[in-house]
């Protein structure tokens, strides 16, 4: 079973990570988001990822290149899923990691298979990561990776080698992971012929029209 975590900023919920990798260039997540103005992801309490009337700003990172659904885009839409990745050329240390938490702000929403990078990833793999929906671990430049797969109790685990592992807080719930949904409104791919490539990130697929 495939979980994700879902998030009430009334009350204060998020995901404490600590002392994680120093040396971030890449950060990205899956989330779904129940405002435009939200609060994803901060590394040190002057790096973060936040969204402020549907514009995804990263703050303390150096000319960041924000990907939403695979391209460069820094749009989100309340109440249905994207894939967001921001990368920078120059490593940011990780010190404080705190998912759903900037400050004493907090999302409204949830959010799934989290990651960060010692690289900063080209389009083409942002693009992988995205259709991969789930990384394997052993992606490379990979540092820190939460699935939200555990369903129960207040563990976040690192399904990195590096053992970040973080901690629920103030209760934020699990619920089931509908990425392959995706939203209300269905997303569809009008397929001809197709054919998949394995990859150290997962499996490609080409699409060629019949």
């Amino acid at each position: 079973q495939s979980y994700a975590v879902n998030y009430t900023a009334a009350s204060s919920q998020y995901t404490a990570i600590g002392a994680a990798y120093n040396g971030v260039k890449t950060v990205e997540f899956w989330t779904y988001p129940t405002s435009t103005t939200n609060y994803f992801i901060d590394l040190n309490g002057t790096a973060y990822i936040s969204a402020t009337t549907g514009t995804i700003s990263a703050t303390g990172f150096t000319s960041p290149t924000i990907y939403v659904d695979g391209v460069v885009s820094s749009t989100l839409i309340a109440n249905q899923w994207q894939h967001i990745a921001v990368t920078t050329g120059t490593g940011l240390n990780a010190s404080a990691m705190n998912i759903g938490k900037i400050a004493t702000n907090y999302i409204s929403g949830i959010i799934d298979e989290a990651a960060i990078y010692s690289t900063a990833l080209t389009a083409a793999q942002v693009s992988t990561d995205m259709m991969a929906r789930r990384l394997k671990g052993s992606e490379t430049g990979l540092q820190g990776l939460w699935h939200f797969d555990e369903g129960t109790s207040t563990a976040a685990n690192d399904a990195s080698a590096n053992g970040y592992n973080g901690t629920l807080t103030n209760s934020p719930t699990w619920v089931t992971d509908a990425r392959a949904v995706m939203d209300n409104n269905a997303r569809y791919l009008a397929l001809g012929t197709s054919s998949a490539v394995n990859t150290d990130r997962g499996m490609e697929l080409k699409i060629t029209s019949t």
